[in-house]
């Protein structure tokens, strides 16, 4: 409705995101994530993560996805990377060139997927055990896809008798705290 001719400095122009932001925090409760705990995270894969489609942009993106799924590595370690009883995000990777700046895990919207982590232990002396466990990243029983423009936190607590998980969902806010995407 508005008219726009040469005598316009400016048009404003908002600009949304036409993919995903997921974000997946790790931490131990108050026993997995003492210091020195035995518990480790050895692996988190996000299970059969479509990586191809073509995007039609109106008023939002609608995506047409390609066929090849595939089990993305998020983070892989030989040793382990001990709980802690803080978050420790496991999608942000710092930019080797500019301390401070991290990229971070972007996906075209689709339906929400696993995330299969890996945890190791010690529960006594000399014995080590590894488990895999399937965690679905549903966050909202009647949401069953990730959808443009929003940002998907997942907090994840690990504790010696269950796993919690705590989803946030919100607007993607543009370039915050030098995000690289």
């Amino acid at each position: 409705t508005t008219s726009y001719g040469k005598q316009t400095a400016a048009v404003e122009v908002e600009m949304k995101h036409a993919c995903s932001w997921i974000t997946i925090n790790i931490q131990g409760d108050n026993i997995t994530g003492a210091n020195n705990t035995s518990w480790k995270i050895k692996s988190l894969i996000l299970d059969e993560l479509v990586n191809s489609g073509n995007a039609t942009l109106t008023t939002e993106a609608k995506w047409t996805l390609g066929e090849a799924n595939e089990n993305v590595t998020l983070f892989t370690s030989n040793d382990g990377k001990a709980l802690t009883e803080s978050y420790v995000d496991y999608t942000g990777v710092e930019n080797s060139t500019k301390v401070g700046e991290y990229y971070n895990l972007v996906v075209i919207p689709q339906d929400v997927r696993n995330l299969t982590l890996t945890y190791e232990y010690s529960p006594q002396s000399g014995i080590t055990a590894s488990e895999p466990k399937e965690i679905s990243l549903a966050y909202d029983k009647d949401k069953t896809a990730w959808q443009p423009g929003v940002h998907y936190t997942y907090n994840i607590t690990i504790g010696t008798s269950e796993i919690l998980i705590q989803p946030t969902v919100e607007n993607w806010v543009p370039n915050e705290n030098n995000i690289l995407l």
